[in-house]
């Protein structure tokens, strides 16, 4: 129990500030999007139950990739591994939705066997109405040759919503 507190300790020492607030408060906190469908893993990088982020990385707001105070789309959480290949634990997008609807979201990885990008993990999200929502996605995947990470949300008819990325 003592070393689980610890580590969350530790974690959480990790997190960069939150951003500030006008003098009325900070806004309501984001709602989990609620799943629509299951999740689908893409012929990507294999899955390693032993891949864990330990290092933060934020990934930049862009189009409908956002989270309420517009300082970031999303954060992930990275290491080396011992053969220093880089590993990809948890990614957390965040998505500002127009209207009660349902958007595909994904995680897409390029990398050395991937030059042109492939679809990691993708999940059909739905929100009840409009405002910000976040989905954890748990990648645990190490990525040779890694070049960059992207989340995406595109709407119901497939256009795209956002994409940020991170290198």
């Amino acid at each position: 129990m003592a070393l689980a507190v610890l580590a969350t300790a530790a974690v959480t020492a990790l997190i960069p500030a939150a951003a500030s607030y006008a003098a009325d408060g900070p806004p309501a906190a984001p709602s989990p999007a609620t799943p629509a469908g299951p999740v689908v893993t893409g012929p990507g990088p294999v899955a390693d139950a032993g891949c864990r982020g330990v290092t933060p990385a934020t990934l930049p707001v862009q189009g409908a990739i956002s989270n309420m105070g517009g300082t970031e789309g999303g954060h992930l959480w990275w290491s080396n591994t011992p053969q220093d290949l880089l590993c990809i634990g948890t990614v957390v997008e965040e998505v500002r939705y127009p209207a009660a609807e349902t958007m595909i979201w994904r995680v897409v990885a390029y990398d050395s066997q991937y030059p042109a990008g492939v679809t990691v993990l993708r999940q059909a999200l739905s929100a009840p109405g409009a405002g910000d929502y976040y989905h954890d996605f748990g990648v645990h995947q190490v990525l040779p040759g890694f070049r960059e990470l992207c989340i995406m949300a595109s709407g119901p008819s497939g256009q795209v919503l956002g994409t940020s990325c991170v290198i």
